[in-house]
Order: structure tokens, then sequence, then C-alpha cells
């Protein structure tokens, strides 16, 4: 056999390396929280309003939580754009490399972060359906109720929710 001959069981020939998807940078990956964190709210208000009487709650499920979806997906393709001039300048400094232990540090720091945002997002959602249901939401915020809510104020209902005899009452866990 001479050695020209090739063996039966050849290695494949080396591929190019595949390119880095340009959404694998800092500005993205915090546009991807954004926006998790405003699908999460609208589920979670999602859930409170289901059943529940008091229309207040649809302008946060509907029009705030929507807003931050949009909002954190504006981001991600701005850091999209951002990393895709970069790469065609030849910069990589929009870029994570998780082999890089430093850039590892920073996403688990970017979850901690992610997971703090998100509980925070729960318990102002949970803060924000509540306040929906109060007398001074109502009164004060209500721009058409001002007359009533002074009288409210004065009257000997003010002891009594609004919510309890209008809307009836929400979250309740």
């Amino acid at each position: 056999m001479s050695s020209a001959a090739t063996p039966p069981f050849s290695e494949s020939p080396p591929t190019a390396p595949r390119r880095r998807s340009d959404l694998r940078n800092w500005i993205s990956l915090a546009g991807a929280i954004i926006a998790l964190g405003g699908v999460f709210a609208f589920f979670l208000l999602f859930v409170f309003s289901a059943g529940a009487g008091n229309g207040y709650v649809g302008l946060l499920t509907y029009v705030v939580a929507p807003f931050f979806v949009i909002m954190g997906l504006v981001v991600a393709a701005a850091g999209y754009l951002m990393r895709r001039r970069a790469r065609r300048a030849a910069s990589p400094r929009y870029s994570i490399d998780p082999a890089n232990p430093r850039h590892r540090r920073v996403l688990w720091g970017f979850g901690l972060v992610t997971a703090i945002f998100l509980l925070g997002t729960a318990l102002g959602t949970y803060q924000s359906y509540n306040f929906t249901e109060s007398a001074n939401f109502c009164g004060a915020v209500c721009h058409v109720m001002n007359p009533e809510y002074v009288t409210y104020q004065n009257n000997m209902h003010a002891r009594v929710a609004c919510s309890d005899c209008h809307v009836g009452s929400g979250a309740d866990w």
C-alpha cells in the first residue's frame, strides 16, 4: 500500500468556525431582561384580573406591561445593530464570550440582577394592582371623581373602601 492512499476512516475536512450571533451582547441581554419582565408582569396581571371586576387592571395589563415588552425588544434590537456595526469594524467590544472567566462572572451577576428584577416586577405589579383599588386612586387619580372624593372624605363612608361597594376586591391570596 502506498502512502498516498487514504485510510478508510479519515477525518472530515476542517470547517470554518461558526460565527457568533450578533444578539450575544450585553445590550441585547439587558433588553431581553426588560422584555422578559414585561411578559412576566403581563401574565401576573392577567392572573390577577381573572374574574375580578376591577377595570383599572386592564390598563396595567394591556398598556403598561406591553410597553415594557416593546421597550425591551427595542433595546435588544439596538444591541443587535450596535454589535453588527462593531463586528464590521472588527471590534469585539460588545460580544459575550462564555469561555472568558470575567464574562462568566458578569453573566452570573446579570442572572442575579434578572432574578431580583423579576421579583421586583412581581412585587411592584401586585402593589400597583392593590393601589388601583384604593380610595386615593379612585378619588385623586381619576380626574372626574374629584367632587365625589371630597364628599367621600367628609362623609361617614370614609372608613369604607370604594372597592368594597363598587368594583369588588381583587387579589386575595
